[in-house]
């Protein structure tokens, strides 16, 4: 039967893991399955949040988890960085969109309307 010090290094481990794979995904702008891989480390998370220090200590895992930690606010900071050049990507083809439309009526386009545009995600 598995103690909680060797689930709490399990689970550890498979964080380790998932701090990985969401670092590739962040890296490769695979943001679905980031979004993936946040749900699957929840979980994790909030049992490590409630299995006590006593196992975290007895198990030498704080160094570990001081790492995760660092690896996915990295991760974090390069999902941010993501958002606003995406922000100002969508800024830009609005501003354009719209220049459009003033233009448009005198190159006999009437009832120029720009696309509709929605964000996902």
């Amino acid at each position: 039967m598995e103690t909680a010090t060797q689930r709490c290094e399990r689970i550890v481990s498979a964080l380790e893991d998932l701090a990985a794979q969401e670092a590739a995904g962040v890296a490769q702008g695979d943001f679905a399955a980031v979004q993936a891989l946040h749900e699957r480390t929840a979980p994790l998370v909030e049992f490590l949040a409630t299995a006590g220090s006593e196992s975290l200590n007895a198990a030498g895992l704080r160094r570990r988890l001081v790492a995760i930690y660092e690896l996915r606010h990295r991760s974090g900071e390069a999902l941010a960085a993501a958002m606003a050049r995406t922000r100002l990507e969508l800024a830009q083809t609005q501003a354009s969109q719209r220049r459009v439309a003033r233009i448009a009526p005198a190159y006999g386009h009437q009832d120029f309307r720009a696309p509709h545009l929605h964000a996902v995600g």
